[in-house]
């Protein structure tokens, strides 16, 4: 996986405690490792917007411009063409691959999560039915980000897990329908990360194998567009 353009390598290491491992301020949330942050904040439209994944930064996540100079998205104030969504979806402007993308009871796919409250509780949860990793609060802290979608009654529940002394973070999503019609969910995408320019010279390292062969390291550049 590529890193954010703010990344700058460290040479030390700043042991973080959990309970200081989520930093809040505002509508803007920074998770911490010993060497390593993960920042994003709320937009003015009720959107999450990616700010940093790399270096170690004790800085408020810094807004990134949405709307870029020149192209027919100027002046469009709720156009997200190029905007770094933490959680993208269908119908918003955003033309790459949505993290989800629900299918309502009349056939439309079009959704709009907005930002509704958050919570920041100790450890980290297993999740049931799957494998995953867990912690309790001397190992873990997690953010919870709640998203409402008010029209098709839907709500999602991101889940940010940190385990600072590894540099670990930890993403999934819960989504509810409040609805009073059945909803297909089509697509989910635990991890959603956008990354901007920032492939450019980056690897991304994978770990594949079998039986007696794990872990095996494959290691490919990072180009612009789908990486599967």
């Amino acid at each position: 996986m590529g890193i954010s353009p703010r990344f700058h390598p460290c040479s030390y290491i700043n042991r973080i405690d959990t309970m200081s491992a989520v930093q809040v301020e505002g509508k803007r949330f920074t998770l911490h490792g010993d060497s390593s942050s993960y920042s994003f904040y709320v937009s003015e439209h009720g959107d999450l917007i990616h700010s940093h994944f790399g270096g170690a930064s004790h800085s408020d996540p810094s807004p990134a411009p949405v709307i870029p100079d020149g192209g027919w998205l100027q002046g469009n104030s709720t156009a997200y063409g190029r905007a770094q969504r933490e959680f993208p979806d269908n119908g918003n402007g955003d033309f790459g691959l949505p993290a989800v993308r629900v299918r309502h009871g009349a056939g439309t796919t079009v959704t709009r999560f907005l930002y509704d409250s958050h919570q920041v509780v100790e450890g980290k949860k297993g999740l049931e039915g799957l494998p995953a990793t867990f912690g309790d609060g001397k190992s873990a802290t997690t953010l919870l980000i709640t998203l409402k979608d008010k029209v098709a009654r839907l709500t999602a529940t991101l889940s940010y897990a940190v385990f600072p002394a590894h540099n670990a973070f930890v993403r999934s999503f819960k989504i509810y329908n409040g609805s009073d019609q059945d909803v297909v969910v089509e697509a989910a995408a635990s991890f959603s990360v956008d990354l901007a320019h920032a492939a450019e010279g980056r690897d991304m390292l994978q770990l594949s194998g079998e039986w007696a062969r794990e872990a095996q390291i494959i290691t490919r550049r990072v180009q612009s567009g789908f990486q599967g």
